[in-house]
């Protein structure tokens, strides 16, 4: 079964294919807001109470009731091989498809159930429905929906009747955006140039690495729910169209592609008006949290990084936090590494070689961090409701660059949900 609360995805597999619904504890939901906490103290003998230093979030567990009601022996079998993997896999509920977490099982599951026989159905369709879904007046032609009839074929098979638990730990605190733009959910428009031509292998999940998943195909191949149907882009890949955007787009904080390609955001621009800087990127954070990011500065054909029109120093500034680097040049040749990676979630700035038709980038083992002259790297700070209207203009910030390569800089992100 579909919908909100009820289904969810993992590893790209829907629940509704496994046969199972998610269910309530009783009845109501509940849902821990926010990953746990950790403070980090010390106590001192002698003295009262403790030193704080900080506090951070521990892994975010999640679980989840569920139930099923004609289980079958195949739809048994795959459950139980889907839930024995072993490593981290995405985790997306149906409610709020916009938030991707990556989550491995954390306990063994166990079902408690019923079985017995029922006629075995066996599917003789694809075949035309009775509804018109399309009707050509010039030529007389119409075209009905598609429906998936069974007939029984004289055999029984086992079905399965119960309920059960499936906890999870997100191995990061944090879910992150399945998309960044709300035409690639579904309820708008697709825009000319976006459908088929920009799957998000441009912009990679994992730091370093191609995103090459395909968005899950689950339930949506099959449903007749209408909360779900399926569109084929262009190079292959399906999607899963959601039509509850409507109940989320607002506290998603997500852009339509209209105000992403207005406001060019994650785009380099020219900043012909700005004294002391060259180009500068908008960046948009729709996340709850501030989020690092991952900078690509291009070397020149001669293997290095120095600022534009003799000037002394490279610069990055984001919002007032000023990142200031002396020229250098690579220590390797311009075929192994053809750039640097400022990594602001680890505090370094990396040799990288960088695929411009994949966004994928290979880190060289070189480190630059000596070239840095002043300044400390920063984050791209969370939006802010109070400044944010779906309606309005969105908050956005710019990274600005003083860098002879800046025309060439590459910039990605992740929005980090609770």
């Amino acid at each position: 079964m579909n919908g909100d609360f009820l289904g969810f995805s993992f590893d790209g597999i829907h629940s509704s294919r496994l046969g199972i619904t998610r269910v309530s504890k009783g009845d109501r939901y509940d849902e821990a807001l926010v990953p746990e906490l950790e403070d980090k103290t010390i106590e001192v003998p002698g003295r009262d109470g403790s030193y704080f230093f900080g506090t951070s979030y521990k892994t975010k567990d999640i679980s989840i009731s569920i139930a099923f009601d004609s289980l079958t022996e195949n739809q048994f079998r795959q459950l139980r091989k889907i839930l024995a993997i072993k490593k981290p896999c995405q985790l997306i509920f149906d409610e709020r498809p916009y938030k991707v977490y990556m989550a491995k099982i954390s306990s063994p599951p166990e079902l408690e159930y019923i079985c017995f026989n029922e006629p075995r159905k066996r599917l003789i369709g694809p075949r035309d429905g009775l509804r018109v879904v399309d009707r050509n007046y010039e030529t007389g032609t119409i075209t009905r929906e598609t429906i998936y009839p069974y007939e029984y074929d004289g055999t029984t098979e086992r079905i399965y009747k119960g309920e059960g638990t499936i906890e999870f730990t997100c191995v990061r605190p944090f879910a992150t955006e399945q998309f960044k733009v709300l035409d690639l959910y579904g309820d708008f428009n697709f825009q000319t140039g976006w459908n088929g031509t920009i799957n998000y292998r441009n912009n990679p999940r994992t730091p370093g690495e191609a995103d090459t998943r395909k968005a899950e195909d689950g339930a949506a191949a099959t449903s007749t729910d209408p909360k779900y149907k399926v569109i084929e882009l262009d190079s292959g890949n399906s999607l899963t169209i959601y039509t509850n955007v409507a109940e989320w787009a607002e506290s998603s904080g997500i852009l339509s592609y209209e105000s992403y390609a207005r406001y060019n955001v994650d785009k380099v621009c020219a900043a012909n008006n700005v004294p002391g800087y060259n180009a500068y990127i908008p960046v948009y954070n729709a996340g709850d949290i501030d989020t690092p990011f991952y900078l690509f500065l291009p070397f020149n054909n001669k293997g290095k990084l120095i600022p534009p029109n003799g000037n002394d120093w490279i610069d990055i500034n984001l919002g007032n936090n000023l990142l200031r680097l002396k020229p250098f040049t690579s220590r390797t040749t311009t075929d192994k590494e053809n750039g640097i990676m400022i990594n602001t979630s680890n505090h370094l700035i990396e040799g990288v070689l960088y695929d411009y038709g994949t966004s994928a980038w290979r880190t060289t083992g070189n480190l630059y961090n000596e070239y840095i002259v002043a300044g400390d790297f920063t984050k791209i700070r969370a939006n802010d409701w109070n400044m944010f209207d779906l309606y309005d203009t969105p908050h956005t910030q710019a990274i600005y660059l003083n860098c002879s390569t800046a025309m060439g800089a590459k910039i990605h992100y992740n929005y980090l949900y609770y």
